[in-house]
């Protein structure tokens, strides 16, 4: 079984709004265009695709957290 990385558009609007467009790591207030959605486990390590297994983050934060499972 294939299990894609692309998140629905309505699943993001929902992230988004649940999060309140702040990242989950630095707690910093994100523009639209700096979004990133980051999987707290990695599909790499195991992790689900739904909802409560991603989170809002910036470009910096879910750079350096990569592949990592460390939760904020």
């Amino acid at each position: 079984r294939r299990i894609g990385r692309n998140i629905p558009r309505h699943v993001m609007l929902r992230l988004v709004r649940r999060d309140n467009s702040q990242c989950q790591i630095c707690d910093r207030v994100l523009k639209d265009n700096e979004i990133e959605f980051d999987h707290i486990i990695p599909l790499s390590k195991g992790g689900s695709p739904e909802e409560h297994n991603i989170r809002i983050t910036c470009l910096e934060c879910n750079r350096n957290k990569s592949n990592k499972t460390i939760v904020s």
